[in-house]
């Protein structure tokens, strides 16, 4: 069977796909519900009123916290003391995206979870810092009826706070300050702890040091790649050109490429090094998957590891095989034995070879032709006239005998 070659543009994002990520699996009443929000290729800001909550359908009227981050990612949060228990879902409406060029409407929704609440719940406002901003405080409440201790940690050398421990009594709340060194923040993002509550910080004027790119080229056209999912039938081949960047400020050497896991029985890269990449030059190499349609297994999962400068950079992959089953022209148990064990070269000269022994084995009959026939039915009047005048030359014999007899 001839494989077909498709490009990557088919597999990344033909369509968008929201990251709706909560802080906590579930929440107890009483908690801040906090909800990370990553949309690619939007075309329109999200506003509040893009957001909603809703309970068996019935939209819930609660005001939302919300916070832009960058282009593509936002942050809010809610109060949740005035929310009943249940399976609630969170809506993004009317979110105004690209997809291939074309401008989509859509509404995006993650599944979110409230249970009654505990004695051991904390009450924390608000539930993300932004730097720089004039927010330099987190307010913690004890809702509960009992007395609660507080321990707060971070592991951002940027941030140094102010209080770390004290225990607050039943209904009581506290401010706690923190403040930001500028030249010693590290990540983009980071957070405090406060207990078992994660408090995120994002850092917008965190400059991340220039770094070797991942990208698929599709004519033209240029699309950085940071993961890779895919869709495939196991009687389909794909073809990819990824190009190296290099944008860091100087020549990287010895560049290695790996694939971890099971990823090697189903992707091929027709290079795994490269000697030298200067500094904003390129580097290009194809990725090959399913060539050979021998996909076995229903799904591949690993990493495309770039190894340069005693770095590593991981590209995350995952391949979802479907399989089609052949359904074949029904033959002979003999043909399907004596094929069977045969290569793949020679199936059809093997069947050939073996309708010729069958039709030697067992021959046609043929229908009798007129000209047989009308001699078989001469044949037999003939004989019919010899009989009948033997036996009428007989009969005349024994009555001239008999006459005599008489005189």
């Amino acid at each position: 069977m001839t494989s077909k070659i498709l490009f990557f543009l088919i597999i990344l994002s033909t369509f968008v796909v929201a990251d709706i990520k909560s802080i906590q699996e579930t929440y107890n009443q009483g908690e801040t519900a906090q909800l990370e929000i990553v949309i690619p290729e939007l075309f329109e800001e999200i506003k509040t009123s893009n957001l909603e909550l809703t309970l068996n359908n019935t939209k819930q009227q609660i005001p939302f916290f919300f916070q832009k981050i960058t282009k593509t990612k936002y942050f809010v949060y809610f109060d949740t003391t005035n929310l009943n228990p249940g399976n609630y879902l969170f809506l993004i409406k009317d979110t105004k995206t690209l997809e291939t060029s074309f401008l989509k409407i859509k509404t995006f929704n993650a599944s979110l979870e409230i249970k009654p609440k505990t004695d051991t719940i904390l009450k924390i406002n608000p539930g993300v810092i932004i730097y720089p901003g004039p927010i330099n405080y987190l307010e913690i409440k004890n809702p509960t009826d009992q007395r609660s201790t507080i321990q707060i940690t971070t592991n951002e050398p940027a941030i140094k706070l102010h209080d770390t421990s004290f225990t607050l009594q039943k209904q009581d709340t506290k401010r706690i300050t923190f403040s930001i060194d500028p030249n010693k923040i590290t990540n983009q993002e980071s957070s405090i702890t406060i207990n078992n509550y994660v408090i995120p910080i994002y850092f917008l004027t965190f400059k991340q040091e220039p770094d070797l790119d991942l990208y698929l080229k599709d004519k033209d056209q240029l699309t950085l790649l940071t993961s890779l999912n895919l869709e495939i039938s196991d009687q389909t081949s794909k073809k990819g050109i990824l190009i190296l960047n290099n944008k860091i400020n100087s020549s990287i050497s010895n560049i290695k490429l790996s694939l971890t896991n099971e990823l090697p029985e189903i992707i091929e890269l027709n290079q795994t090094s490269f000697s030298q990449i200067n500094h904003l030059s390129n580097s290009h190499f194809e990725l090959l998957i399913n060539r050979d349609l021998a996909a076995k297994y229903s799904s591949y999962e690993g990493n495309l590891v770039i190894q340069f400068n005693n770095k590593e950079k991981i590209i995350p992959i995952q391949i979802s095989v479907t399989f089609n089953e052949l359904i074949e022209e029904p033959t002979s148990e003999i043909i399907s034995i004596k094929t069977e064990s045969k290569s793949e070269d020679n199936e059809d000269l093997d069947l050939l070879e073996e309708e010729e022994l069958l039709e030697e084995e067992i021959p046609e009959e043929k229908p009798a032709s007129p000209a047989s026939i009308i001699i078989v039915i001469l044949i037999i009047l003939v004989l019919i006239g010899y009989f009948t005048s033997s036996k009428t030359k007989t009969k005349k014999e024994e009555f001239n005998d008999y006459i005599k007899k008489m005189k």
